[in-house]
């Protein structure tokens, strides 16, 4: 049995794969367990969706649901996109100005 804790939106927010393990359970009892989570037989896998991470929700009713959110771009990704920008920028003010000094 796999223990999971949900939050008050029911969002996944801690998973246990050995509750009852003498090194790494909890400690508890089934009973104790079921108080304030859930007692599963497996977890689904996510899909894999590039630039989306899952977040993992459980109800009795529905089971398993994810929900995709966009991973937001990290610093370098930033720095990169700046960088394209002020290069396109560059080359279209040389344009102009090679444009004004040929008269065109």
């Amino acid at each position: 049995m796999i223990y999971i804790k949900t939050d008050e939106n029911n969002f996944v927010e801690s998973i246990n794969f050995k509750p009852f393990d003498s090194e790494h359970g909890l400690g508890k009892t089934e009973a104790d367990l079921l108080i304030e989570g859930f007692l599963v037989e497996s977890i689904p896998e996510p899909d894999q969706i590039e630039g989306q991470s899952a977040k993992m929700f459980y109800t009795e009713a529905d089971g398993f649901t994810f929900q995709y959110e966009d991973i937001p771009p990290t610093p370098e990704e930033l720095q990169a996109e700046n960088n394209n920008a002020m290069a396109e920028y560059l080359v279209d003010l040389d344009f102009r100005i090679c444009s004004i000094e040929l008269g065109l």
